[in-house]
């Protein structure tokens, strides 16, 4: 018997062409006048839209001729093809309208759109402009399309939730203009050993920090751009024991799933940060990550990790070690009614390890310093001027010694 053809692969997803700003703005009524004709034929638009589905041909065929009754008349600016409009209207009536390229694009880390008056693409930590949509309406459109692929209807004035691919989608429909849109994409978790070669630490804080988590040690990872604060917690969780259980609330798709014993709990409607974090506490984890705290879940996790969890990272945005205990502090308050002075306190005794990592302005990263939380702080390594030790050595460690975790006392030399 003949072995089997292979099967034809699906066709690939129409991608939308990008518009210019005056393209869009010329396009705006002819959308509406398009959307007319759905609306007085009741045609059955695709509910829910998200990367890779494709694209429904008859459809399309369907309205490719409302479409140029729409656009008849209208001026296009100069280099405009009418071709190319008339399938930007079309991508927005039946699928994911200017985002799809975006979405398709492996190099796109985020993506933001501000109603119909732009879209802007991140790249490397860099932003570019990346169309727009012909209109308020068409963003509504293909918003509610893609909170409906997570299971969401748009009824409220903000939603967020997981797309397939991990993408996360967050809309706020009262906004000015037209509903504006935030979409994390995800991304593979980055390795400690390319972070360490890329320059961003060197190899005795990797392997420091590397053996803060296999012991168990409380970790806050300050920055100022969370995108690189995710990349070095997820690194370091993608090498931590592949027998650790850990739990991490809202990674935004950037955290790795590690050996399948790494959970990650994400915000739903109704469903406050500060009670994920609960939820995750009551899930046994051995290490417990809240990678982006906020407000009242900084004390939650704070409580939890200094007795109920052995082990965990927090993160979150400041720009120095001052800054990021102050903050911890003031964002803990918001968790229960208290003095500075108990809370401060209650950071002191919790935090073991804080880590400054920063972005600069040309686009380095580099982890400016790492500290020692023990009552008095103390620098353990510092990377201004090049990467050094001060030869301080953690109390904890002589700790870790004793329990039989491995810890290379070098590195601190």
């Amino acid at each position: 018997m003949a072995p089997a053809a292979p099967a034809a692969p699906p066709p690939a997803a129409v991608q939308a062409p990008v518009l210019s700003d005056a393209a869009g703005q010329a396009l705006g009524g002819a959308f509406g006048k398009a959307y007319g004709y759905v609306i007085q034929q009741r045609v059955a638009l695709p509910p829910s839209w998200a990367p890779g589905d494709v694209e429904d041909a008859t459809l399309r065929k369907r309205l490719e001729g409302p479409v140029r009754d729409a656009l008849r008349g209208v001026s296009l600016p100069g280099g405009t093809d009418a071709r190319a409009a008339g399938d930007a209207l079309l991508a927005e009536l039946i699928g994911g309208g200017p985002l799809e390229g975006l979405l398709a694009d492996a190099s796109v880390e985020r993506i933001y759109s501000n109603g119909a008056r732009g879209i802007t693409a991140i790249r490397g930590g860099a932003a570019s402009d990346a169309g727009r949509f012909s209109s308020p309406a068409a963003a509504h459109l293909v918003a509610t399309r893609l909170l409906a692929a997570v299971g969401i209807e748009a009824s409220g004035g903000a939603a967020e939730g997981y797309l397939a691919d991990g993408s996360r989608v967050h809309v706020a429909f009262n906004a000015a203009g037209g509903p504006a849109i935030t979409l994390d994409r995800p991304r593979a978790a980055a390795d400690l050993g390319a972070l360490v070669g890329g320059g961003v630490l060197s190899n005795e804080m990797a392997t420091f920090l590397a053996q803060a988590v296999a012991s168990g040690r409380n970790i806050v990872i300050a920055s100022n751009d969370v995108d690189i604060r995710f990349d070095l917690i997820g690194a370091l969780l993608g090498h931590a024991a592949s027998t650790l259980r850990v739990v991490a609330v809202e990674g935004g798709g950037r955290l790795p799933s590690g050996s399948g014993r790494h959970v990650q709990l994400a915000a739903a409607p109704g469903i406050a940060h500060a009670d994920l974090v609960r939820q995750a506490v009551k899930m046994r984890p051995d290490r417990l990550v809240l990678a982006d705290a906020r407000g009242e879940d900084t004390y939650v996790a704070l409580t939890a990790l200094s007795g109920a969890v052995n082990g965990g990272i927090l993160g979150l945005d400041a720009e120095s070690t001052d800054d990021a205990l102050i903050r911890l502090v003031r964002q803990a308050s918001l968790g229960v009614r208290a003095d500075d002075g108990p809370l401060e306190g209650l950071v002191r005794e919790t935090v073991d390890v804080l880590v400054q990592l920063l972005r600069y302005a040309d686009g380095r990263v580099s982890v400016t310093q790492i500290v020692d939380v023990d009552g008095e702080v103390q620098d353990v390594f510092t990377g201004l001027g090049g990467f050094r030790a001060t030869g301080h050595v953690p109390r904890w460690v002589s700790n870790a010694q004793s329990l039989g975790h491995a810890v290379d006392l070098s590195i601190f030399s």
